[in-house]
């Protein structure tokens, strides 16, 4: 998935859950109101099967419901984290120079790793890629996972990485040299 995939689809999908809830708690006020009539206004929300069903059974049914929510608790927990963790945390680098007298020029890694991410997601054959800048170390290091078609010429790929992207690093960060680290895994296209 090209960068924003993620984004577009968790806010369709939130979009779509929300007028869901919207519309139900609509319908509940509206019948509660009795719009529907009075009939409806006094009646339960369920039928007479469902409540017989769920009170014959409640000791098997809300240990079910608590299971059931748990899980769907879970796999939302397990969404999230894949879709943070496969960001950089905040961390910002340094663009001063040692002879810099006054105040210092920050650059978030992010920021770098998005603009870099946009870049390779461009070349020819590139399917997804993510980016992480990592400052920590006095020389900065970049790591890349990528995803390829099949076609793609990997030799090409490595040539433009060291010559394009690597160099535009050292350019920005103000250094001579910098660790890379690429990862490339071949997709159907």
């Amino acid at each position: 998935m090209k960068t924003g995939t993620n984004d577009k689809i968790n806010r369709i999908i939130f979009i779509l859950l929300s007028l869901a809830f919207l519309a139900i708690g609509v319908y509940g006020l509206a019948r509660g109101k009795a719009l529907f009539g009075s009939s409806a206004a006094n009646s339960g929300l369920f039928s007479f099967t469902i409540t017989n069903f769920v009170s014959h059974n409640h000791n098997l049914f809300w240990p079910i419901v608590a299971v059931v929510s748990l899980l769907i608790a879970y796999l939302g927990y397990r969404l999230i984290k894949s879709q943070i963790s496969s960001q950089m945390p905040l961390k910002l680098i340094n663009l001063s120079s040692e002879s810099a007298q006054r105040g210092n020029t920050y650059l978030r890694s992010t920021a770098l790793s998005q603009i870099l991410q946009e870049d390779i997601n461009s070349y020819p054959y590139v399917k997804s890629s993510h980016i992480k800048v990592d400052s920590d170390d006095p020389l900065p290091l970049l790591m890349m996972k990528i995803d390829v078609t099949n076609e793609a010429k990997l030799q090409d790929l490595a040539t433009r990485l060291d010559q394009g992207i690597s160099s535009d690093i050292k350019k920005s960060l103000g250094t001579h040299s910098c660790k890379s680290c690429a990862w490339v895994r071949l997709v159907p296209s």
